[in-house]
């Protein structure tokens, strides 16, 4: 893979239709050979130079870790530009675009008040994610349209690069 090297650093949280806790942390399991139908969502303040280096890295196109995951996107709907809001409070982490996502996990509460972390996953975006509960997760644009509240959700600190 080449192109310009690229580094991202951030936080990382996802809501998935798994039931808490999802089985690709807890076994040496793959993403299953299938057609993914993927879309990228950018800020409506991104610049055009950005949104090109986003499409790249999250196509896998630019190396990093979501390169894995290339051959699953079978359909790759164009790039939307929308009002983005993302906030991180304590446990819970929230993402907003009006309209289409709505997106709230909170972290599982431990000893001490504090979040359960999972150490050593084999997942892709990080190998500690904290355990978390999607309090609300629905998705509905173009044709596509899910509804995974009450279900599987991680969040964590991040640093991707590539190529």
């Amino acid at each position: 893979m080449s192109g310009p090297a690229w580094r991202i650093s951030g936080e990382y949280f996802e809501s998935c239709n798994c039931e808490v806790l999802c089985p690709c942390l807890l076994s040496r399991a793959k993403a299953r050979p299938t057609e993914w139908t993927v879309g990228l969502y950018v800020d409506e303040r991104t610049t055009p130079e950005q949104r090109a280096a986003l499409e790249a890295v999250f196509s896998g196109q630019a190396g990093g870790p979501l390169v894995r995951f290339a051959p699953l996107m079978a359909v790759r709907l164009e790039t939307r530009s929308a009002p983005i809001t993302l906030t991180a409070e304590g446990r819970k982490r929230t993402l907003a675009i009006p309209g289409i996502a709505e997106v709230t996990v909170e972290g599982i509460e431990g000893a001490g008040g504090k979040e359960v972390w999972l150490d050593n996953v084999g997942h892709f975006a990080s190998r500690r994610l904290a355990a978390a509960r999607g309090l609300v997760s629905r998705f509905r644009d173009r044709a596509l349209s899910f509804e995974n509240s009450g279900r599987n959700g991680h969040y964590s600190a991040i640093e991707w690069s590539g190529p």
